[in-house]
Order: structure tokens, then sequence, then C-alpha cells
């Protein structure tokens, strides 16, 4: 299936003078951008036919990721996974057959990770599969790792970064998707859009992943799963799906951590840990 890395996301601060760049994609992370250890992740995993950058072009086309094509980025995220999932169904002549849609940041992303969540599209009966992991399986492969969970009835989780989309359905609802977008790193603006309802659920820790679930089919009209994945699937694929990069703090871990990773044997600079 092709696969579309979205890779417009600029970043400031100390993020970017550690970075050396205001541009995610091309942190460095082992020694090369974090963006080609995503594709190479895709590349390897034997599932993916195309993969598609949307970015600045000039900036991402001087670098060698490894991509099919690098596709100019809109003014938004959501314009930039339209222009993305447009090729998609370009190369594939009009077949609404699923897709990958992957962030840039995906700095432990792994074949075996890609490989796993790919195949779960024939049993997952969904326009959109998002990947989900408890925090004691996502801290068991990333200790002391800074990543934020939602307080649920199910659990403490964390959402995945890699999902599985059918292009048909998105391009489709892409005025809904804005709204989803734009409240995605707040909690609480992602209750706030699901309905007073599932706000004081949020609030009082009584809501479902089930709930969830069924109130963003409901708002974007898509059928949406979230997958949740455990301790017993292979090759840390649950945590390797999730663990991204939102700041500082996330970056310094990351470098640590794959340096650490490397240093035991796990993989060297070319290859993800």
């Amino acid at each position: 299936m092709p696969a579309v890395v979205t890779a417009g996301g600029r970043i400031d601060g100390e993020f970017a003078r550690e970075a050396g760049t205001d541009l995610k994609a091309l942190a460095p992370v082992g020694g090369r951008p974090v963006i080609a250890h995503v594709i190479d992740a895709l590349r390897a995993s034997g599932r993916v036919s195309h993969v598609f950058v949307v970015g600045p072009k000039a900036r991402l086309g001087a670098v060698d990721t490894g991509a099919d094509e690098v596709l100019e980025e809109g003014a938004t995220g959501p314009e930039n996974f339209r222009r993305g999932l447009e090729r998609c169904a370009e190369v594939r002549g009009g077949d609404d057959g699923p897709a990958l849609l992957c962030a840039t940041d995906l700095a432990f992303l792994s074949p075996e990770a890609v490989r796993w969540l790919a195949d779960q599209t024939g049993t997952a009966d969904a326009d959109i599969v998002f990947p989900i992991v408890d925090e004691p399986t996502y801290m068991a492969a990333f200790p002391g790792s800074p990543n934020t969970f939602a307080p649920l009835v199910d659990g403490h989780l964390t959402g995945g970064s890699l999902q599985i989309v059918r292009p048909r359905v998105i391009l489709e609802n892409m005025h809904l998707i804005e709204a989803g977008f734009a409240a995605r790193k707040s909690q609480l603006a992602m209750a706030r859009l699901l309905g007073p309802g599932l706000v004081l659920r949020f609030l009082f820790k009584r809501l479902t992943v089930a709930a969830a679930e069924a109130r963003v089919a409901k708002i974007i009209g898509c059928r949406v799963r979230a997958l949740r994945i455990g301790p017993d699937a292979p090759g840390l694929v649950g945590p390797r799906l999730c663990a991204d990069i939102d700041g500082p703090e996330d970056y310094e871990y990351v470098r640590r951590r794959w340096a650490e990773m490397s240093h035991g044997g796990g993989g060297g600079e070319e290859t993800t840990p």
C-alpha cells in the first residue's frame, strides 16, 4: 500500500536550537534526519509500494530521504494530508484501498512495526485504524520517557503516529478533520470536540475508548477503530508506533535512548535500534 509522510512541521525555541533546524523532519537522530529513519522502516517493511513526502519541497528535495516523491506543502497539516492522499488515489487508479498516514518524527519506527500494523487491514473493519498503547507497555520499552498519557477507564493511553486510512473517506471529510487536527495536542480540547457529555466523562476519568470511537466516527463520518496493542505484540510494536517527538524533552530523550540502544547492539546509526 502507499504511504504518506507529513513533513511540514516547524519547530522553534530550544528544540530548534538543539536540532539545528526549524524543520522537524530534518532534526538529526543517530547522525541522520529523523525522516530518513521513518522512510527506511516503511521501505524495509515489505508492505509499502510508494512513499510520498509532503513538506517544503525545496528543502526536503535536497536531502536523500529515499522517498518516491516530495509534494509541496499546503497551509495546514490537513491540507498536507489531502495532497498526499490524493496522490495515493492517483497511483492506485482510483481504487479506495488503504494507505498509511505517517508522521515524520517516529524515530524508533521499525519495519516490523509497520508490517504488523499494515497486516491489520484484513481484520479492522474501519476507515481509520489508530493504534493505542497503555502506559505500562510504553514505559517498559522506553523507561523514563516524558511522553504523556490520557487517563481513560481502559487505562492511561497514548496514541500512535502511524495510521491506516481509506483516502476517499478522509478526502470527503476534510473540513471536519481540520477541527480534530487543531485539537490534537490538547487532551481537554480533544474532549471538548467530542461533546460536553464526553468532556465530563473525561474529566472524571469515566471516558472509555469505545465511547470515544463512537463519537469520533459520528463527528467525522468515518468508521474509526482504536487498535490497542499490548505487550504480547512482537518487537515493541506498540511503543515504536507511538514514540514521537513533540518538544525538546522528547528530542533529548530520543537522542539519548537511540545512543543507548545502538551501543547495546540493537542497531547502528544506519538502522533503527
